[in-house]
């Protein structure tokens, strides 16, 4: 810009001097008497060449700018492609970078799995190795014992066996001789000889007619196989000749309805063809016609256009003239108007705006609350949550600088500090593309003047440079210096902001090999690619640029930013040694004392995750706890040093993180959770379940909000050590009422006597309400061992006090209390302090007898408390195994279930967890022993077959399909008239499914081919047959119908109209139409859409219910989730035993029932855990099927009216 002033200026001198030089030539000319009129011709051709001249300069001047465009738009090509190819680059070094992270930590993975594999089996080992020389101990006693005896019985038996054997062989020798003696002289004799002959002539004839009779039933087999076969074929071939004649019939009709579909086809697209070539040409008319008319109108429309841009134009160069402060350029730049311009715009405008600038900055870095647990921002503020806060103060910051800009001189030095400082303060109230165009104009309009070609020009021109060279050595280190090299970091910076960062990398890497970007800008640069490379999580570009930054010159508080960053991203890489050292550097900066406490804090993590000295980790988190200045911070530091313990001292660490959650100064609700959740896993770990749940509990509570990080985790861990909490109080508590039941009258009495003192001393015992409310958060002492008693049960003593005086009153105790002539009277003259002696004693029999009422008497009563054990037992081995993998206690459960109750109905369901707990620690022996037991005990049950063969339910899924498609089969024939097939098939069926469990409805498909084929009296012996053998079915029922309605002689007609039920239960309906056989499911849901409101239903909610699953399409997906509830079924009922059942509403729809349940209560809690169970529905989208429960009568109800659809409406009206 200033060169071309300055050549102006040197035109208008030349042209001046010239100007000058001719008028004084033509005075004297004048003065000489020369002619006038031809020096003025020579002056104005003068004019005319100075004309020319100017305006070869305006136009060398257009072509000196155009090609500078030119330049910079090439510059700017090459940058793109440079920055294409770095990004590209970039890319393949992340993508190797990421490989290489994800390989190290596969290995990481792998050596942690074989660590935790090898201390488990050690464990394992340890625990097998217990328990088999426990048992090798008592086996040998055993053996031992038994030897002694037996050697003794031996002894005996032996002596005695001696004496009875050589008795017995002298008189067996005594009558062998006899029968040998009588035995030759048997054969010696007559009648011997003849009865052999005669037996030998008999065997001879009796085999010969045994070979007859056999060639006689194999040629009748030949004969009535041969007619089989013949009545076969013919069957075969006259079925072919009909089919081929109906497919030729058929196809001869199709071909004519296609034809004449074509024709119509034909002339309907010929018709329409005319009518859409008449539509096009009346269109194409009527476009020309306005074509003609919008040309006249555009012409007018851009002329207009023209007149508003040229007004627009002339408008904006008033406004730029007016505002413009470039008059002042034509004043002498003199020293002392250099000085004052300097001085205003620096001291007048500068300063206040920069002032106002750093107020606004220190304002939102106060406000600002830091996050030291997760790696912190390179700046003290975040500009892109905080901008908008100070927008009015970023505004005055603007208006100052702008006005500073028009008032005074374009040559003042502080005029790119002005610009710089409007870029900044559009960057801080977020307006990143007015910073961008701010910054872009300080650096194009802000060159170096000076070339900056050296002695060795081409070097430098192959190295691209941008910056500015500044000399700051000798004296001109106290002048002003250009910001120029400050705009390109901030003009990064804000591509980066804006979401350029192509643009904002390229320009950082461009300045990083710049040769003349200055040292002390390089520090700033560094930052601002890390900030770009971490909003890129480019965790490793990120640490590297950070490490170059860091050796900078940089002041004292960002380099302690700086480090602490350091720090935590070698953390995340797990490399603890190097973020100790960048922990430790920024320790010697003045931070604040919460930045301060984290990076101690930091260093005593890593020093325990290998990073250092665990001791050295220790003894830092010990200072910070008793240091004053962190007593905020101190419950954080608790945790810390209770999970460094927990693999040093287990109950050092429980009593730090009691003392975290008693801390009076812990506001923080965040750290008591994460205490309670740190403390609840220690004792998950060590099996302490019922403190694992109290602390779980806890942790719950406070973990909310803000969520802890592993609150899914604790959520379930504390769901599920309930369940196991609930069975283990049960069993607790029956063992205690049942060791009471076995005790005399007065030993019962002495018991509640002693239990009702040691409440009283609890109670007084009982702390402050203020301490209460802490220690209520607490879990129970580990140290103090749970109670078997009922007494000790606070909650069900209170229960059974009330329950007694809500049935008996107040009554004292004494023997026959219950008889009502047990009367006492009392003097009216007794004082008061009698009364209230009485009132208390009444009040103490009374609590006494309430503790007592709960005590079994009968032996009912005690079956039931050991049938509620054993169910709790089985459901505790259950839980071990399938919700927490303890697979040690699982078998702990389920052994003490055998030992305790070895005649117990769950024996079946109790051998195979034991199969399944062995099976999962790999001790196949004890697995094989259990799976042993299970077939010698229970035969062919099917858990037995389960165990022998876990592919058994595939399998008889398999054979089940195979079985309802032959009779599908067999159904279809009968109905098509062909009752001898069906026959054929039925008898196919006797011989191939041996076990068979819809015979009877094979049974009803003979019954009615007999009777299609006239031969009623069989047709009557099944069916009664069908009668007698299934009673209260629905088989029994269709039985009877038909036999009325063939002792009333009704048309055989009338008989097949009615509809057998299908394979699965339903009736099918007569086929009228071949297209109908496939039916698609919107037609199905039609159907179901018709029958709704047919059905009328009641609620109930004592009566029994179902469990029901509306599958919405049916395919092989229905059988297997109806054989995955079994399974769930025979695992999880307990002692009962749930049937499923599926029936169909119409040909793609159905129902899957659990039955029974005796209230609706027990089905809602079947039904929540069902829900549960993910897994069961895996294979179905959540709009596939739904869920309810069902009373059977409406349940039956439901098949009659088939009207699933109003009672699902029903269910969720009135059950939820």
């Amino acid at each position: 810009m200033k060169i071309r002033l300055n050549i102006t200026y040197i035109i208008f001198f030349l042209i001046s001097l010239v100007c000058s030089l001719k008028i004084d030539a033509q005075n004297r000319y004048q003065k000489a008497g020369v002619d006038s009129a031809a020096i003025q011709k020579r002056v104005q051709s003068e004019f005319q060449k100075r004309d020319s001249i100017i305006e070869a300069a305006r136009i060398k001047r257009v072509n000196d700018s155009i090609f500078r465009v030119n330049e910079k738009i090439k510059l700017q090509n090459y940058r793109d492609s440079l920055a294409n190819a770095r990004k590209e680059q970039r890319i393949k070094d992340s993508i190797e970078r990421v490989e290489a992270k994800q390989k190290l930590l596969e290995e990481r993975r792998i050596k942690d799995s074989i660590d935790l594999a090898r201390k488990q089996f050690v464990k394992d080992s340890m625990y097998a190795v217990k328990l088999k020389a426990d048992s090798i101990k008592n086996e040998q006693n055993r053996i031992r014992d038994s030897i002694n005896v037996a050697r003794i019985k031996q002894m005996d038996s032996i002596a005695n066996e001696r004496k009875r054997i050589a008795d017995s062989t002298r008189l067996a020798r005594i009558d062998e001789n006899k029968k040998r003696e009588e035995w030759t002289k048997y054969i010696n004799s007559k009648h011997y000889k003849d009865s052999v002959e005669t037996r030998r002539q008999y065997v001879k004839d009796s085999i010969k007619k045994i070979k007859d009779k056999q060639l006689a039933d194999i040629k009748e087999e030949r004969i009535r196989y041969n007619d089989s076969v013949k009545y076969a074929q013919k069957h075969i071939i006259d079925s072919i000749s009909n089919e081929r004649k109906r497919i030729n019939d058929s196809t001869k009709l199709a071909i004519q309805t296609q034809n004449e579909k074509l024709r119509l086809e034909r002339e309907r697209y010929r018709d329409s063809l005319t009518a859409a070539r008449e539509s096009r040409m009346d269109s194409l008319n009527k476009i020309k016609q306005e074509k003609r008319k919008g040309n006249s109108s555009k012409k007018k429309k851009v002329t207009n256009e023209k007149k508003k841009l040229a007004l627009a134009i002339k408008i904006h160069d008033d406004k730029q003239k007016e505002w413009s402060n470039e008059k002042l350029l034509n004043r002498k730049w003199s020293l002392h108007r250099k000085i004052y311009q300097n001085t205003t715009s620096r001291y007048n405008y500068y300063y206040n705006a920069k002032r106002k600038y750093d107020e606004a900055l220190t304002k939102i870095t106060k406000n600002n609350k830091e996050d030291f647990t997760k790696p912190i921002s390179l700046t003290p503020y975040d500009i892109s949550k905080d901008g908008a806060s100070i927008s009015s103060d970023m505004d005055t910051v603007i208006k100052k600088c702008s006005f500073s800009t028009q008032i005074h001189d374009p040559r003042s030095k502080w005029f790119d500090d002005l610009f710089l400082l409007m870029g900044k303060a559009s960057f801080a109230k977020n307006d990143y593309e007015s910073a961008i165009a701010t910054f872009q104009y300080v650096v194009n309009e802000y060159k170096d003047k000076k070339s900056t070609k050296g002695k060795n020009g081409s070097a430098q021109k192959e190295s691209m440079s941008i910056a500015t060279i500044e000399n700051k050595k000798g004296i001109k280190k106290l002048s002003h210096h250009p910001v120029r090299n400050q705009a390109l970091i901030w003009l990064a910076k804000s591509y980066m902001k804006a979401e350029q960062y192509g643009n904002a990398m390229s320009l950082l890497n461009i300045l990083e090999k710049d040769p003349n970007f200055p040292a002390n800008y390089k520090a700033e640069m560094y930052l601002a690619k890390a900030e770009l490379e971490l909003s890129q999580r480019e965790n490793d570009d990120a640490i590297a640029s950070l490490e170059k930054a860091s050796t900078q010159k940089i002041n004292s508080k960002q380099k302690s930013r700086v480090e602490f960053l350091l720090g935590q991203l070698y953390a995340e890489k797990e490399d603890f040694a190097k973020s100790s050292t960048h922990f430790k550097n920024s320790i010697l900066g003045k931070n604040s004392a919460e930045m301060d406490f984290y990076t101690r804090l930091n260093i005593a993590k890593n020093a325990s995750k290998g990073g250092g000295n665990r001791e050295y980790a220790k003894a830092e988190l010990h200072k910070i706890i008793n240091d004053t200045k962190f007593q905020k911070f101190k419950s954080e530091a608790l945790n810390t040093l209770a999970a460094i313990e927990v693999d040093d001292d287990i109950g050092k660490a429980v009593e730090l993180l009691k003392k975290s959650i008693k801390n009076p100064e812990n506001k923080n609700m965040y750290q008591k959770a994460i205490a309670f959740a740190s403390l609840g896993d220690i004792y998950y770990k060590l099996s302490e379940y019922e403190l694992a749940k109290k602390a779980y509990d806890s942790a719950a509570v406070f973990g909310t909000n803000p969520p802890i990080p592993d609150l899914a985790n604790v959520n379930i861990r504390k769901n599920v050590l309930g369940e196991i909490l609930s069975y283990t109080n049960t069993i607790k508590l029956n063992d205690s009422l049942l060791a009471l039941s076995f005790l005399s009258e007065k030993d019962k009495i002495a018991a509640a006597k002693r239990e009702l003192e040691q409440r009283k001393k609890m109670e007084a015992e009982q702390p402050a309400p203020d301490q209460l409310k802490v220690e209520q958060l607490l879990p129970i002492n580990n140290n103090k061992k749970a109670s078997n008693w009922y007494f000790y049960n606070k909650s069900l003593v209170e229960k059974g006090v009330m329950d007694f005086k809500q049935k008996w009153g107040n009554r004292k105790l004494e023997d026959n209390w219950r008889r009502a002539s047990a009367n006492y009277n009392y003097s009216v003259d007794a004082n008061e302090d009698h009364d209230e002696d009485d009132k208390k004693s009444e009040k103490k029999d009374a609590n006494i007898q309430a503790l007592l009422a709960k005590i079994p008497k009968s032996p009912a009563e005690k079956d039931t408390l050991y049938l509620q054990n054993q169910s709790a037992f089985y459901n505790l081995g259950i839980l071990y195994y399938s919700q927490l993998s303890d697979y040690y206690n699982s078998i702990k459960a389920l052994d003490t279930l055998l030992q305790r109750y070895p005649n117990t109905q769950l024996k079946q369901k109790t051998y195979y967890a034991l199969y399944l707990d062995y099976d999962k620690l790999n001790q196949n022996s004890l697995a094989q022993n259990y799976k042993n037991k299970l077939l010698q005990e229970f035969g062919q049950s099917e858990l037995s077959l389960l165990a022998n063969n876990p592919n058994y339910y595939a399998q008889k899924l398999l054979n089940e399909n195979a079985l309802f498609a032959h009779y599908d089969n067999a159904y279809k024939t009968y109905k098509n008239g062909n009752y001898k097939d069906a026959l054929a098939q039925v008898e196919y069926a006797k011989s191939a499914y041996k076990v068979n469990k819809i015979q009877a409805k094979y049974d009803l498909v003979e019954a009615l081919s007999y009777a299609g084929l006239k031969d009623y009296s069989k047709s009557k012996t099944i069916l009664l047959d069908v009668i007698s053998k299934y009673p209260n079915t629905s088989e029994q029922q269709r039985a009877q119908d038909i036999l009325g309605a063939l002792q009333t002689g009704q048309p055989l007609d009338s008989i097949n109209n009615n509809n057998l039920p299908t394979s699965n239960g339903e009736p099918v309906v007569a086929n009228t139409d071949p297209a109908k056989d496939s039916l698609e499911s919107s037609k199905a849901f039609k159907e179901l859409r018709d029958k709704e409101g047919n059905g009328n239903y009641v609620l109930s909610n004592n009566e029994e219910h179902y469990v029901m699953i509306f599958i919405k399409s049916i395919d092989g997906r229905t059988m297997a989730l109806k054989a995955g509830l079994s399974d769930y079924n025979l695992l999880k009922s307990n002692i009962q035993d749930y049937k499923t059942n599926l029936n169909l509403l119409t040909a793609q729809q159905g129902i899957i029932t659990i039955q029974k349940f005796s209230n609706n209560i027990f089905a809602k809690k079947y039904l929540n855990d069902l829900i549960k169970e993910n897994k069961l529905f895996s294979q179905f989208k959540p709009n596939e099927y739904e869920v309810a429960i069902i009373h059977t009568t409406n349940f039956n109800e439901l098949l009659s009216s088939r009207d699933i659809l109003g009672y699902m409406k029903f269910y969720k009206k009135m059950y939820k």
